[in-house]
């Protein structure tokens, strides 16, 4: 009983193992910077303009000591969703909770540009590759009040119109 109590408590250690230290990740500037862009997004949106859905409610909040950014869009709608925003080492990656059911995972190409970021797949959580799920997000930071986001769902191997939302800061208050 002793033995199995130790092995369930050193469990989680061995999970980690492979993680990182503070001092052992290195930094991207580039990848600094547009993280960074993402942080800005901290406060209420709405969608405006030629996007998929004007007037849909999006919000942005730092979380996890400003390492993370959680983004809800539609919100207080049946199709409300979450994505993550966090850096991982050198790379910029997004988790996106969908409300097709599935979590996909989303790693930012490496070109350089902090005003304009694309993202593509790398797998997730309940699906298999051939179910429906966000495959490509690309944001295009105008100002400080104003940034685009396209997202791409595949289906059945074939990707739908991309999802535009043009995203203008709601004022506070």
């Amino acid at each position: 009983m002793k033995s199995a109590l130790l092995v369930l408590a050193l469990l989680p250690l061995s999970a980690c193992q492979g993680t990182r230290t503070a001092s052992e990740r290195s930094s991207s500037p580039t990848n600094d910077a547009r993280f960074d862009r993402f942080k800005g997004l901290a406060g209420d949106w709405e969608a405006v303009g030629a996007s998929t859905a004007p007037g849909a409610k999006n919000s942005y909040r730092l979380t996890a000591g400003g390492s993370a950014v959680v983004e809800t869009v539609f919100q207080g709608t049946a199709h409300e969703m979450v994505t993550v925003y966090h850096r991982d080492g050198d790379a910029l990656v997004l988790t996106h909770y969908c409300s097709a059911g599935n979590a996909p995972t989303m790693r930012a190409v490496p070109d350089g540009d902090p005003l304009h970021v694309v993202f593509e797949c790398t797998g997730g959580a309940n699906m298999a590759e051939s179910d429906g799920h966000m495959h490509h997000a690309e944001w295009t930071f105008t100002d400080a009040n104003h940034a685009t986001s396209r997202w791409t769902f595949i289906a059945d191997g074939k990707a739908e119109d991309p999802y535009v939302m043009e995203l203008e800061r709601r004022p506070q208050g």
